[in-house]
């Protein structure tokens, strides 16, 4: 901290061993995509996610590195992925994480390096990647924005804060009160994204939006949390207690 720079200082000691910032390079795969600066024709869109994850990384205290644009080609991200994991601590892809004829991630990872982990029992996010590739972490997130925030948030930051040394890896939880009833309940573990308030008593109350599409970053914009209803359980009516995911508090503060 700011105050340990000063009691060091008060001590004599100038050199202290530290945990360098790791380095983590941010691949978009699409033939759809285009940059944020062009006009998308039909059947493209803009590349938002690679801006989005790097902004993450950096919040997340590390250095972040937007490789270009993959095509959906097998050997062109082979080749971006062994470049990524040979210079980099991290690689997060985007897209091509699920089992349509033009998503390679998987099966770049398995020919490339040791394949760990195809899927997450969550929503948004179910399709989600993990392996080694020469020793360096690669982990595809999907391609749909909520997908992509959801699986950084819940998966890779804590992974990213490991790699520094923090010690405290999960976002603060807290139990709100439901202003709406939620959707039904899924196998899957559902991470609505909500915004939280505190009300006159100081109790938590907690809105989801009212449009979860998992193609949408507005949603994500204006959210604070993340409304947690647990895999294979009920919906919840308005009324209920459900446990939220601060996502404006850091792992460090306690409430």
């Amino acid at each position: 901290t700011t105050a340990g720079v000063g009691f060091l200082a008060g001590c004599g000691v100038l050199q202290v061993p530290a945990y360098r910032k790791p380095r983590v390079a941010i691949i978009p795969i699409g033939s759809e995509l285009v940059a944020p600066s062009e006009n998308p024709g039909p059947g493209h869109i803009r590349n938002s996610n690679s801006y989005a994850l790097a902004a993450c990384a950096k919040a997340a205290g590390c250095e972040a590195d937007m490789f270009d644009i993959v095509l959906d080609d097998e050997a062109a991200l082979e080749a971006a992925v062994r470049e990524a994991a040979a210079t980099h601590d991290f690689v997060v892809t985007s897209g091509g994480a699920s089992n349509g004829d033009f998503d390679f991630i998987k099966p770049c990872v398995e020919q490339t390096g040791e394949l760990l982990m195809t899927r997450v029992n969550m929503r948004p996010g179910k399709a989600q990647t993990f392996g080694l590739v020469n020793g360096t972490p690669v982990f595809g997130l999907p391609g749909n924005p909520a997908a992509a925030y959801c699986g950084f948030e819940m998966l890779i930051r804590p992974a990213l804060r490991k790699m520094q040394g923090y010690s405290n890896l999960q976002r603060p939880l807290v139990k709100a009160r439901l202003a709406r009833d939620a959707k039904k309940g899924d196998t899957r573990r559902i991470y609505l994204r909500a915004t939280i308030t505190k009300d006159a008593d100081g109790a938590y109350a907690v809105e989801p939006a009212k449009n979860q599409s998992s193609g949408l970053f507005g949603v994500i914009q204006r959210s604070n949390c993340l409304a947690v209803l647990p895999e294979g359980g009920e919906g919840r009516t308005a009324g209920s207690m459900v446990e939220c995911i601060l996502l404006d508090v850091n792992e460090d503060v306690c409430l």
